[in-house]
């Protein structure tokens, strides 16, 4: 079972972050994130078709698909792989497959399912944990920004340096 939230798109914030940047890149965060749930209905995880590949297929594109796939792991991987005048030749032909299989039929991706769609604006989820949260070891409040550890549950959250003082507690007594 893998995780059913997708990224569907971000709004970013216009103006970048302070200090210095990574490979002459500026990084701009995110004022609002929206997810696509997938149902997880009828076909496993991915119900409603992220990728388009669940198109009907006849005997000869079945077949077809089969003998790609056959080159595909021949090409794709070593000594072809990355360099190799045949691996790069085949990327035209990858190409050209992606294209055909999602030629068939008009479709909606699903990044536009805004009935599943789940909204995350990052500034207020910070914004709650610095005015509301507590840490369950120190009962302190949170850092604006700052990591926070938690269980698997999602029931208790608290500081990184509390996880190391509760860690060298456990081993001064062992």
């Amino acid at each position: 079972m893998h995780d059913p939230l997708t990224v569907a798109f971000e709004i970013k914030r216009p103006w970048p972050t302070k200090g210095k940047t990574l490979g002459g890149y500026r990084y701009y965060p995110a004022l609002i994130r929206v997810w696509h749930k997938d149902p997880c209905k009828g076909h496993g995880d991915d119900s409603c078709d992220w990728f388009g590949s669940r198109r009907k297929l006849n005997k000869r594109e079945t077949a077809l698909l089969d003998a790609l796939y056959h080159l595909e792991t021949i090409l794709d991987n070593r000594p072809f792989y990355p360099d190799h005048e045949a691996h790069i030749r085949f990327q035209a032909v990858q190409a050209a497959k992606w294209e055909w299989l999602k030629r068939s039929r008009f479709r909606w991706h699903p990044r536009w399912h805004f009935w599943h769609w789940r909204i995350q604006i990052p500034l207020w989820q910070t914004f709650c944990r610095w005015a509301f949260e507590r840490c369950c070891i120190c009962k302190k409040g949170f850092a604006w920004n700052e990591s926070v550890m938690g269980n698997w549950e999602g029931s208790a959250i608290w500081h990184l340096g509390c996880d190391r003082q509760t860690q060298v507690r456990v081993e001064k007594e062992l």
